[in-house]
């Protein structure tokens, strides 16, 4: 007979802890990730959608207009995008015009790791024109719908159960009489071959 696992009760905490803190680390990572791609960040030189940044215990500050602008112009690969020219609705040439397709997400933050029993983590965006861009709507939508399935799912325990798997070559009623195999109340348990 096999013999149980041994499970030490006194080290429940320190599982309990460890399951909350990878769960919730796992969640700033991918919330970090997700907000950095075109799907849920406008995408001009792709600075903006670079920008996205976590911090445990005080909120994310942007940056300085200076700072901003200077990264977009002379930082790749923000600055290819950036000197990119096209023609506008005038017809006039310039960096301002539709530019689909030329802006580049590279991040710009490492992604940190975080306690969740201290403080607060805040994640925000440090580029100065941020609020700006959020108008574009596909962050805010990202926040207020796909984040809170996040959460749930990221704190949802996914047990590993067992599988089986059956595999069945032969026809059954052949091999039992032409009966087909019934349960307990004689209801059949398999479909019927055509054999």
């Amino acid at each position: 007979m096999a013999k149980p696992a041994d499970h030490n009760l006194n080290d429940f905490e320190n599982d309990y802890e460890a399951y909350f803190d990878k769960a919730f680390n796992n969640l700033v990572e991918i919330a970090i990730l997700r907000l950095s791609t075109e799907e849920n960040s406008p995408v001009y030189t792709g600075y903006f959608a670079s920008s996205w940044k976590a911090r445990q215990g005080k909120p994310i500050e942007r940056e300085p207009r200076k700072e901003s602008d200077r990264q977009r112009r002379t930082r790749m690969p923000w600055k290819r995008a950036y000197d990119f020219k096209t023609t506008n609705s005038k017809g006039e040439e310039t960096q301002w015009g539709p530019m689909f397709g030329q802006g580049e997400i590279k991040r710009r933050f490492k992604i940190p790791r975080v306690n969740f029993k201290k403080s607060p983590v805040y994640i925000g965006n440090q580029a100065n024109y941020a609020q700006y861009a959020l108008k574009d709507g596909r962050s805010l939508a990202f926040i207020q719908g796909e984040m809170k399935q996040l959460v749930e799912s990221a704190f949802r325990e996914k047990p590993r159960l067992g599988t089986i798997y059956a595999g069945v070559s032969f026809a059954p009623q052949q091999q039992m009489g032409g009966q087909l195999a019934a349960d307990y109340k004689g209801n059949s348990v398999l479909e019927p071959s055509n054999l």
